[in-house]
Formats: structure tokens, C-alpha cells, sequence
């Protein structure tokens, strides 16, 4: 494989990784930032590769340019970890400090999000154009449907008493990590 073959190929990998590694981040933390980590860390590996190969100064800065990035990517993932920790710390006192938790309602949230496919938009802007010209690319432009994409969120109201005596009302969404601790200490009637 050619170097410039070998180098589309490491960007295009770095590219993948990131987006799937965004995409996942917010349902799974792990995952997207070990994602997130693998990006880029091919194309530091490919600059170091590249550096191997050739003995040109600029060469010799792309490996070493490479080396500090992973430095820096290995440094970064203890703090990640290190997060996941305090987080699980917190919930593990929380869960010694809360007595018990009462269920008082739940509700359910709809969110919509309308937005046009860009290809669809462009396919009939062009046939539209082809046909009529501009202002057939216009009315195709216009004629395209937009996207609508309609979820539901669920969220639980728990009253929630404490050791100390403190009585307080808790909005949670259903899942998460707060609703299963609620859960783990509701009192059934």
C-alpha cells in the first residue's frame, strides 16, 4: 500500500472512530471515549510510522508530534476512569444516607426534532434543475419532506427521606443510574 493510500486510510480511521465514539458517548461513556481515543491514536501511530520510514526532519516532527499525542491520549484516559469512580463513590454514599424513597408520580415527555435529508434535498434540486432549470431546482428543492423524528422521555418523582431527618422531592429520569438507587429503596404501601 502507498504512503498516501496509507495515510487516507489512518485519517479516514481516525475520522470513524471519532464520530462513532461522539455517537456513543452520551448513552455509553466508556465506549465512545475508548472511541474517541482510538481516533486519533491511529493517525499519531501512522505519523510515527511514517518517521520510520523516512529520515527527513519533517519526518522525525511527525513521529515526534505522534509520540506526544499518544503521551497525551494515554494521560487523558485515567481522568476518564478516575471519573467513573467519584461517580460510583457518590451514589455509594448517597445510597448509605437515604432511608427510603416513595413513589409519587411519573411523567412522560415528548420532544420532536424536524430537519430535511440533505441528500434528498439535493437529488431533487439537481433533477429539478435538469428538468427546468433554476427554477426547477428551486421547486425541487421545495418539494423535498422533512425528516420528523418524535421520542419519549420518562421521568419518576420519588420523595426521597434521608438519615438525618431531610425530606426532599426528586425528578429522575427512568434508567439512569439515580432512579435505579430510588428504586433499590423505594417502600411499597
Amino acid at each position: 500500500m502507498s504512503d498516501t493510500g496509507l495515510f487516507l486510510l489512518s485519517f479516514f480511521s481516525c475520522g470513524g472512530l471519532l464520530l462513532a465514539g461522539c455517537l456513543i458517548f452520551p448513552k455509553n461513556r466508556k465506549t465512545g471515549v475508548v472511541l474517541c481515543t482510538a481516533g486519533p491514536s491511529v493517525l499519531a501511530l501512522f505519523y510515527i510510522y511514517m518517521a520510520v520510514q523516512a529520515a527527513s526532519p519533517i519526518d522525525r516532527g511527525l513521529a515526534v508530534f505522534g509520540a506526544v499525542f499518544l503521551l497525551l491520549i494515554a494521560a487523558c484516559i485515567p481522568v476518564f476512569v478516575s471519573h467513573d469512580a467519584q461517580v460510583k463513590a457518590k451514589l455509594e454514599d448517597l445510597r448509605q444516607r437515604i432511608v427510603k424513597t416513595n413513589y409519587i408520580d411519573s411523567l412522560q415527555n415528548y420532544r420532536q426534532e424536524v430537519k430535511s435529508d440533505t441528500l434528498d434535498v439535493i437529488g431533487r434540486t439537481l433533477i429539478g434543475d435538469s428538468i427546468a432549470g433554476p427554477l426547477g431546482a428551486i421547486i425541487g428543492a421545495a418539494s423535498s419532506e422533512p425528516k420528523v423524528t418524535v421520542w419519549a422521555e420518562h421521568e419518576t418523582i420519588f420523595m426521597v427521606t434521608y438519615t438525618d431527618g431531610t425530606i426532599k422531592l426528586d425528578r429522575v429520569k427512568n434508567g439512569s443510574d439515580m432512579y435505579r438507587l430510588y428504586m433499590e429503596k423505594l417502600e411499597i404501601d
